[in-house]
């Protein structure tokens, strides 16, 4: 089995609603060592995070994380980390106005 240290979801700006940022590839299995976020507007923004079994869509049922980040404040989303994510498994997350980075290893 080979191991492969990434960065998941790049830095990437979030937006008002549940987008999808990182698919978990067939044959692999993945684990988050790693999630930060920025709060980069002027106010405070609830960040929310889901872990989307393959073929499900992100909701209630699989949401991870809901935290009010204020202004110009970071956090380490440890609801994310050391969690083990099998083939076809989705994360997904909103917060307009928040950057959000995930790295982790997948394991082939």
């Amino acid at each position: 089995m080979g191991i492969q240290r990434k960065q998941l979801v790049p830095a990437t700006a979030l937006g008002g609603s549940a987008a999808l940022l990182y698919t978990v590839p067939a044959g692999t299995q993945a684990q988050i060592t790693a999630a930060a976020a920025l709060n980069t507007s002027a106010s405070t923004v609830t960040l929310k995070a889901y872990v989307v079994a393959s073929g499900g869509s992100a909701g209630a049922s699989n949401q991870v994380c809901n935290k009010g980040i204020l202004a110009g404040d970071a956090y380490v989303l440890s609801e994310l980390l050391g969690q083990t994510l099998p083939a076809g498994t989705k994360l997904y997350a909103e917060g307009n106005g928040v950057n959000l980075i995930v790295s982790g290893v997948e394991f082939v």
